[in-house]
Parts: structure tokens; sequence; C-alpha cells
């Protein structure tokens, strides 16, 4: 990777630290409220068990997920190889039409599941835009309180990854998004990064698969395979630790609350400001 400019690393520094500092804040008003209104473990456990998808369900929606992503990159991988895109044309142009298609046909099946059987947004996945102003709020806290070990857990990682020799590279999305020139690309990636992305991966992750593994397994163990599962479907093995400690903070967020709109909310500001960091880097 290039040398970050010492301006720019004294910036992003300042940032993470100011988000460690908010995030502790955070973590104390969660510990104190947790103190004076202890949750109802029993009937989180319950709600959380209850879920109106079936395993072949989920699988045939991990199936598309992987076979979508697979034929994605193939096609990808063969258009650069044969030189079938023009000089014009970024390879990053490429990048983006194999995440529609892979968010693309996720949401899709999603939604044609929940017409299929006759499932509402508030039972298939507590889901309930009038409620989006105050669970945003709520999203933004856990957010906040999910930093400290995000960062502890980036840490480790990078400390692990030095120690074995393994070069940190960023991922595919990242790289394309810190070279792209074209704005129609960029607004994209932006789209894809606020909006598309946190709600087909909280949907499919959070909404369907942790419920149908704690029914299964218990909560415990369903929120560490979520997680896991979360983790390896973004390829990436220096951020693997990283993405799953967020994914068990969203995960925790949504057992808690009950509203697929908190993890989402969780998502959207840890890729903006990914996405903040990136556009210094450029």
């Amino acid at each position: 990777m290039p040398e970050v400019p010492p301006e720019i690393a004294l910036k992003i520094g300042l940032l993470y630290l100011g988000l460690l500092l908010a995030g502790l804040f955070a973590d104390g008003l969660i510990c104190l409220w947790l103190l004076r209104h202890p949750p109802e473990l029993p009937q989180l456990s319950a709600r959380t068990r209850r879920s109106p998808f079936t395993w072949s369900q989920l699988g045939a929606l991990m199936l598309l997920l992987l076979v979508s992503q697979a034929f994605g990159l193939a096609g990808l991988a063969l258009a650069q190889r044969q030189d079938v895109v023009p000089d014009p044309v970024p390879d990053t142009a490429l990048l983006a039409l194999q995440s529609i298609l892979v968010h693309g046909a996720l949401l899709l099946a999603i939604v044609l599941g929940m017409y299929r059987n006759r499932l509402g947004w508030r039972r298939a996945f507590g889901l309930r835009l009038r409620e989006l102003p105050a669970r945003a709020v709520q999203g933004a806290v856990f957010y906040l309180a999910m930093v400290p070990p995000f960062l502890a857990a980036l840490f480790v990682s990078y400390l692990a990854m030095r120690r074995f020799g393994v070069e940190i590279e960023p991922q595919d999305v990242v790289d394309a998004f810190i070279r792209e020139r074209v704005p129609w690309v960029r607004a994209y990636f932006l789209v894809l990064a606020l909006l598309i992305a946190p709600v087909a991966e909280e949907l499919l992750f959070r909404g369907i698969l942790l419920r149908l593994a704690a029914k299964r397994f218990g909560v415990g163990p369903a929120i560490a395979l979520c997680s896991a599962c979360f983790a390896a479907i973004h390829f990436h093995l220096p951020a693997t630790l990283p993405l799953f400690v967020i994914a068990s903070a969203f995960a925790l967020a949504y057992i808690y609350t009950g509203s697929i709109l908190v993890p989402i909310v969780m998502h959207a500001i840890f890729n903006g400001v990914n996405m903040w960091l990136l556009r210094m880097l450029r």
C-alpha cells in the first residue's frame, strides 16, 4: 500500500481518537441504562427465535448470493483478461455492475419471498418506517458503542497480519473507490455503501440467518455463526476479525431493539465513515 502523507494520517488519527472517546462515552451510557433497566433476556431470546422464514429459504438466498458473486467476479476477471472492456470504461465500472448483480438479486429474492409468503415488513423484520427517527438515534448510539471493540480488533488483526507476513491490501471495492474518477460510478459506490449494502446484508444476515440460527442453536451460537458468515462472505482476510466484531454488534443491537432499522443505520454509518476516510486518502 502507498504511504499515507503525514497530514492525512494526522486527520485520520484525530477522527479515530474522537470516535474512540465518543464510543467509550456511549458504552458508559448503555451500561448505565442497562443497570437501571435490566433487559428481559428470556423475552429477547424468545422474540429472536421467532422467524417466519425457513432454512430452505435461507439456503436458497445464500446460494443465490454466492452464485451471483462468483459469476460477477468471474465475468469481471474474464473481461479484464481478454481486454473486452475498452479503455474509456474503467474496471471500477465493471465492479459496480458486479455489485448490482449481487445485491440486486439478493434484495429481489427477499422481496419475492416475502410476497410469496404474504409477509409484511413488520412481521418479517420488525421494520416500521414511522419509527425511523428513533431507530436512527439508537443506531447512531450503538454504532459509537461498537467503535472501541472494533478498533481493538483492527489493531489485533494488523499485528497478526504483520506477524505472519500477510500483505495488507484494501478490498477491491475500497481500492476502486479510491481510484475512481468517473462521477456516476463514484456516486453509485456511495449509494451502495450507504443504502443498498446495509439493507440487503442486514435483511439476510441479521433478519433471517440470525433468527433461524437462534431458533435452532440458541442466541449465543447464532450470533457467532451469523457474524462468522458475514465476515467470511467479504473474502478479505485482514478484515475478518474486525468484520466479525462489528457483525456481532449489529446482531446484539437487533436482538435488543427488535428492529432491523437499527443495524441498518449502524451499518450505513460505519460504511459512511469509511467512505469519508477513503475520500481523504484520495
